[in-house]
């Protein structure tokens, strides 16, 4: 007995149930039927690192081995599925009150960052939009007129602004909060723009006058 190695602090083996349960998750909202290791780590609010991967081992095996989950390879990827057992196992073990509550998932979490950031930059993303449109008039009043590559820059920047406050808009009053029992339709993967504070074309033009 006291040559038994000891787990390391923080390798404890993840409960089965809970892990169980987040594969399921993971699987219904990938859409696909199937899902990958590293969402399951997600589904679990756990960060993705070495140890992580250490505690998840256990449980994935024996999964496996018992018929609960099966590997499958697909676009040079290692997917996961639970079957019709894993399943029955998993609603048996809710029934007996086994399955702890999974954190919020990854698509409700991208949903809260998505409205808290709008939340914070709109007004902000207005002013820039208005600012756009005030610029435009002036260019477009002038005479004798913008060149043809003026107005393409012009129309470049006016797509940004006014992209970015749909998007903000869209955020922040019009997406839905995900019901985590289904993948979430709503998503738009391009929030994470409501962060930029130049628009493209000046960020490079801005890059060529340093250099």
């Amino acid at each position: 007995m006291g040559d038994e190695a000891k787990p390391r602090p923080g390798t404890e083996t993840l409960p089965r149930p809970l892990v169980l349960a987040a594969m399921e998750r993971a699987q219904r909202h990938s859409g696909e039927g199937r899902f990958l290791k590293g969402e399951v780590i997600k589904h679990l609010g756990l960060r993705r690192t070495a140890t992580t991967r250490r505690r998840l081992w256990p449980p994935f095996e024996a999964l496996g081995k018992e018929g609960l989950i099966v590997q499958e390879v697909a676009h040079g990827a290692r997917y996961w599925r639970l079957t019709k057992a894993g399943e029955g196992q998993l609603a048996a073990m809710r029934r007996a009150g086994e399955v702890g509550e999974l954190p919020s998932s990854p698509q409700r979490r991208k949903w809260r960052n998505a409205r808290e950031l709008a939340a914070k930059r709109i007004e902000e993303i207005k002013e820039d939009a208005l600012k756009a449109l005030e610029e435009a008039n002036r260019l477009l009043s002038a005479a004798p007129g913008p060149s043809s590559e003026a107005i393409g820059e012009l129309r470049a920047r006016l797509w940004w602004h006014l992209e970015r406050l749909a998007l903000a808009t869209y955020c922040l009053h019009e997406w839905p909060e995900p019901d985590e029992a289904l993948r979430d339709p709503n998503q738009n993967p391009r929030w994470r723009t409501l962060a930029d504070r130049e628009a493209p074309g000046r960020k490079e033009r801005s890059t060529d006058r340093r250099t």
